[in-house]
């Protein structure tokens, strides 16, 4: 299973309920675990960020990692992607999918997922 980024969802979805939740999506090709929004406009931002080490140097073992690489001075900054994207979610025991497609970094298109697909995803998150 490989990793996921994360995306904030702003813009209106077709399902309200799941409106302020934090999905994942696997389209990224981020190196680590990012962060995204589609804000209420539909522009598509990353979060840009500086890495400090906030590590304790007295502490000990594995805690002494703890704090090496962290985030500071967090920003949101508009992307010029021009791609479909896949991003989901479950709560209440409830799956919750949608592609998206980005021209520009501005959403052209956003429509709920396919079954096909949910049902493939579901069975590699389990």
């Amino acid at each position: 299973m490989s990793l996921f980024d994360y995306l904030k969802c702003e813009y209106p979805l077709p399902d309200p309920e799941v409106q302020n939740e934090d999905f994942q999506t696997k389209n990224m090709d981020a190196p680590f675990c990012e962060w995204y929004k589609i804000d209420k406009e539909g522009n598509l931002l990353y979060e840009e960020y500086d890495i400090e080490d906030k590590s304790d140097p007295n502490a000990e073992g594995a805690k002494r990692v703890r704090g090496i690489m962290t985030r500071v001075n967090k920003r949101w900054k508009k992307t010029d992607l021009t791609d479909t994207i896949h991003f989901y979610a479950i709560k209440d025991d409830k799956w919750y999918s949608y592609d998206v497609i980005i021209v520009n970094g501005k959403i052209t298109k956003l429509e709920k997922a396919s079954d096909h697909w949910e049902k493939e995803q579901l069975s590699e998150q389990l």
